[in-house]
């Protein structure tokens, strides 16, 4: 099910302190086959999640995290998981991908994890910002 949220304009202005992360879905359900809740958790935090095309949006401080993309159906199963440095008054943009290739020209850095044998290839790529405004503005966010 594709997210049903008020559709992106532009990312609010970030204090001086936090920063903004981004993950988008651009793929909906009928094209990848993603049927589940995919939550986006930031060292034990949970910033909501993504279920079809949408993106979802979680203001964080700055520091050192672990970030993992967890399958909620999947008793918590994370399909990837990666070290990231977040930098105060940053926005990062992060594009997810099952069974798909991300466009290497638009990549900052591939992190990729490997599902179980039926579920294929999961992929977070930081993209960077122009790409990721062109994608966003055509993404819902998801509640």
């Amino acid at each position: 099910m594709d997210a049903k949220g008020p559709q992106f304009s532009k990312h609010h202005v970030v204090s001086e302190d936090k920063a903004l992360i981004y993950l988008l879905k651009p793929d909906s359900a009928s094209q990848d086959g993603v049927t589940t809740c995919l939550t986006l958790k930031l060292g034990e935090t949970e910033h909501g999640c993504v279920k079809g095309k949408g993106y979802i949006v979680a203001e964080v401080d700055a520091g050192e995290y672990k970030v993992a993309l967890v399958n909620k159906a999947g008793f918590g199963f994370r399909l990837l998981e990666f070290e990231l440095e977040i930098l105060a008054g940053e926005v990062i943009y992060l594009e997810y991908a099952f069974g798909r290739d991300l466009n290497a020209a638009s990549l900052d850095t591939r992190f990729a994890g490997l599902g179980f044998i039926i579920s294929g290839s999961h992929v977070i790529a930081k993209i960077k910002e122009l790409e990721a405004l062109n994608k966003l503005s055509g993404l819902l966010l998801s509640q």
